[in-house]
């Protein structure tokens, strides 16, 4: 399922220096187009869950909310979207984006949780404790995520998640004035230290330290934008 072309060293070398690393061309070809194809037209619409955080409901993410993409709640969903967006030009921790909730059962056999098994699989973990010089055994939380017209994650830090955090892109032909961009910030919250564009195949790994966290944020999708901005996102420890 890997990309055959890996070099471990280098990218171990990269890390170390950042601690953070992008590897354009993660997975398999032919495997990454399932993925893409799954997750962009296959998967059911009753799949996806749009995820906010209600205005002055707790600190950090203990406010989500769920609401699931059924016909019937659009305009629910547009009115938590202007919602977001107010609490953000408010100064508040806001977002508003699409996700998948991951609770398929044990047996479940679908795209969405053969990936997580091979995310999760000791060979994958090996892999990236060598690049991360991490000494990782297990998986945290794992999610599609789906940005469109107007949605965004604002500035957080992803303290407690995980040691590593990762995403992997899997929308074609993105392009910067899209929106959607994932900008790594100095302990300032104001500074952008790195902006990576979401690319397809592309994995962005960071290391995530235990006191303070990593200050970043998703950019807002431009309004009149028609491509969905899809990853698959979680942490590592």
């Amino acid at each position: 399922m890997l990309s055959a072309d890996l070099n471990t060293t280098n990218l171990a070398e990269e890390f170390a220096a950042n601690k953070s690393l992008v590897i354009d061309n993660y997975l398999d070809p032919e495997y990454v187009e399932i993925l893409y194809n799954w997750f962009s037209h296959t998967m059911p619409e009753h799949w996806w869950f749009a995820s906010y955080r209600a205005p002055a409901s707790g600190k950090g993410y203990e406010g989500t909310k769920y609401i699931n993409h059924a016909a019937l709640n659009k305009e629910i969903i547009e009115f938590e979207k202007e919602k977001a967006n107010y609490s953000l030009n408010e100064g508040q921790f806001s977002y508003i984006f699409d996700r998948t909730l991951n609770d398929h059962g044990k047996v479940c056999s679908c795209i969405e949780c053969a990936l997580r098994d091979f995310l999760a699989d000791d060979a994958h973990l090996s892999l990236l404790s060598t690049i991360t010089n991490e000494k990782l055994t297990k998986t945290n939380e794992f999610f599609a995520s789906r940005y469109t017209s107007g949605q965004f994650l604002g500035p957080h830090h992803d303290l407690n998640k995980g040691k590593v955090g990762f995403i992997l892109n899997l929308t074609k032909d993105w392009r910067p004035e899209y929106g959607g961009l994932l900008h790594m910030l100095d302990k300032d919250y104001m500074t952008v230290e790195k902006t990576v564009l979401p690319v397809f195949n592309r994995l962005t790994i960071f290391h995530i330290p235990s006191q303070e966290g990593i200050p970043h944020l998703v950019s807002h999708v431009n309004p009149a934008v028609k491509v969905n901005r899809i990853s698959y996102t979680g942490w590592f420890s």
